[in-house]
């Protein structure tokens, strides 16, 4: 998989369990591996602004993004506004970005705004589902695109 210099992820479903309402398993290792690598990270989420600033908070994560949008501030998934909003931003390249989602949404916006999207198959959509929106990569699991990055 290519080296990007953004990342965006989907909220619930990709950085959060839809099964516990946790976190997704490896998911803050993920963030740490990447902060790391300096690399910028990002939040497009179908949520309202509010709630999700509550929960961001709340599981110490504010500090892993440098930028976040959501549906309460942009059209809603797949219109790529989210994406070019936090594009725009961040300064980066089309080139240089890739979402990571869990649903066909995520995926097509990704496509509308023209960047890489990664699948992740741990809720929403099964594999089969997801190769209808042609992904850029696929993974089972956060966990999985995690060891991928870590290779």
């Amino acid at each position: 998989m290519k080296d990007y210099s953004l990342y965006i992820f989907d909220w619930e479903g990709t950085i959060t369990s839809s099964a516990n309402f946790g976190l997704s398993e490896k998911v803050l290792d993920l963030l740490e591996l990447l902060k790391s690598k300096n690399k910028k990270l990002a939040v497009a989420t179908g949520g309202s602004r509010e709630p999700f600033d509550v929960v961001l908070e709340a599981l110490k994560l504010k500090k892993y993004f440098d930028y976040t949008r959501t549906a309460s501030e942009c059209n809603a998934k797949p219109q790529p506004q989210m994406i070019n909003d936090i594009l725009a931003y961040t300064g980066i390249d089309k080139a240089d970005a890739v979402m990571i989602g869990d649903t066909e949404n995520d995926i097509r916006m990704a496509k509308n705004a023209g960047i890489d999207s990664i699948a992740v198959c741990q809720g929403y959509c099964s594999r089969e589902v997801f190769e209808l929106s042609e992904p850029s990569f696929t993974y089972d699991s956060i966990k999985d695109l995690y060891t991928d990055i870590c290779s």
